[in-house]
């Protein structure tokens, strides 16, 4: 099995001196993640943190804070994608999720890390009329990496 076969991941956030990052969330998993510690950006790294901290609510009333599952879910996929690592948005979703957006050969792409567990991928062509509908996936599966293998930055 490898790590991206799994269901869950210890993701360990890294202390960072200017903010109040103090708080370490175990789900259970032979596998720890740390953002600064698969390459990512400072920039990056600070963001994840951000979302790793929202509370409850944190929007409006009935806003749900990003999942461990969604946040270790994306990490997961930024490590076995560096070359995303520094072309990659990150936001919350309303869900619990976390949306990651890139821009890849002339499209805007979306990959929605859901609190389930689960993976939505969709893209906009940027200057043209061409669009992917929303593709579902049970996690990072084989059918995951073959679609999205030729839309992603070798």
């Amino acid at each position: 099995m490898t790590m991206f076969e799994s269901s869950t991941v210890n993701v360990l956030p890294v202390a960072d001196t200017t903010h109040e990052y103090t708080r370490t969330t175990r789900v259970e998993s032979p596998t720890y993640v740390q953002p600064r510690a698969i390459g990512l950006t400072d920039e990056c790294s600070r963001r994840f943190m951000e979302l790793f901290c929202l509370e409850e609510d944190w929007h409006e009333d009935g806003i749900v804070r990003p999942a461990m599952a969604s946040v270790a879910l994306s990490l997961m996929f930024l490590a076995d994608e560096p070359q995303l690592r520094n072309q990659v948005r990150v936001y919350p979703t309303y869900e619990g999720g976390i949306l990651l957006e890139y821009r890849f050969d002339g499209w805007d792409y979306a990959l929605r890390f859901l609190n389930e567990g689960s993976i939505e991928f969709y893209g906009i062509e940027i200057d043209g009329p061409d669009e992917i509908g929303v593709l579902e996936f049970n996690g990072m599966n084989q059918a995951f990496r073959e679609a999205i293998s030729n839309r992603i930055p070798a």
